[in-house]
């Protein structure tokens, strides 16, 4: 199998973010080639390559979650008892107004 052979069938899903950057050098390069000799890009390549940054994105944004929901935590442990207290009636404040 060549190496085009093997981006053709690169599976995005179930990928670290690592390999699926490692991925998309490669079919950037490939996409780069096809440009530099005038050539069309395949249609797999262009879509091979959306999908991998919407993967790349997607899991970026995850992790940046993940660590808001753990920082958010963190700073709500170190809140006194009055500040949690209103941190809670401002969300019930929020809430009420909202319906």
């Amino acid at each position: 199998m060549t190496n085009v052979d093997s981006l053709k069938n690169f599976k995005v899903k179930n990928n670290t973010i690592e390999d699926l950057v490692a991925a998309r050098g490669d079919l950037k390069t490939l996409a780069a080639n096809f440009n530099d000799l005038s050539l069309e890009v395949p249609e797999w390549l262009s879509e091979k390559i959306a999908e991998v940054d919407l993967e790349v994105k997607s899991m970026s944004k995850a992790e940046k979650m993940a660590t808001l929901k753990k920082l958010k935590a963190q700073s709500s442990a170190l809140m006194s008892r009055d500040e949690k207290r209103k941190s809670i009636d401002d969300q019930i404040a929020a809430l009420e107004a909202s319906i």
